[in-house]
């Protein structure tokens, strides 16, 4: 098995998506240039984390929607892998809090939805989950994806394990002084 090197990107929601895109295209060619070959952000960065439930229904999309081709185009651009935080479209309710995974080929690699919603806040805003994290295997390494207040319940970083993660990547939107 090869290093991994992977870039944390902890920082502040935008206000638009297109801000987002536009930072998330400056940071990329930064973590590449430091030697990146994987960049995660933060969780829901595409769009904000705590801006209201109306505002994250009209701002969720499908999987493989717009945001999801954007954050392909910039992958592609810089040749690196990305995770991102996003609203995903639920035909059944309140959108999901999602991350999904994107190679540097603009290819999905994985697409997981937060199973454990923290506080009032979440759930007027989310939808959780329902389906475990599964293991995707990339450069040789078999990696996990959970949302934030996932990471704290043993049973989902277990499950991971159990399928062989080597690593589990957890965007977070911790709040200051974390």
């Amino acid at each position: 098995m090869n290093d991994l090197h992977i870039a944390l990107w902890q920082t502040p929601h935008p206000a638009s998506t297109a801000e987002a895109l536009q930072r998330l295209d400056m940071a990329c060619a930064h973590a590449r240039a430091q030697g990146a070959e994987l960049l995660v952000t933060p969780e829901m960065f595409c769009t904000g984390y705590a801006i209201g439930a109306e505002r994250i229904a009209a701002l969720a999309e499908p999987a493989d929607g717009l945001l999801a081709q954007a954050v392909a185009r910039i992958a592609q651009r810089h040749g690196i892998a990305v995770v991102y935080g996003y609203p995903e479209q639920n035909p059944d309710g309140r959108p999901f809090n999602a991350a999904q995974a994107i190679a540097p080929d603009g290819q999905q690699l994985m697409n997981y939805r937060k199973t454990h919603l923290f506080g009032d806040m979440d759930r007027e805003q989310f939808s959780a989950g329902d389906t475990a994290s599964q293991v995707f295997e990339w450069c040789g390494w078999r990696l996990g994806l959970l949302i934030c207040y996932d990471v704290e319940f043993p049973e989902a970083v277990r499950g991971l394990t159990l399928q062989g993660a080597d690593a589990v990547l957890v965007p977070t939107a911790n709040m200051e002084p974390f």
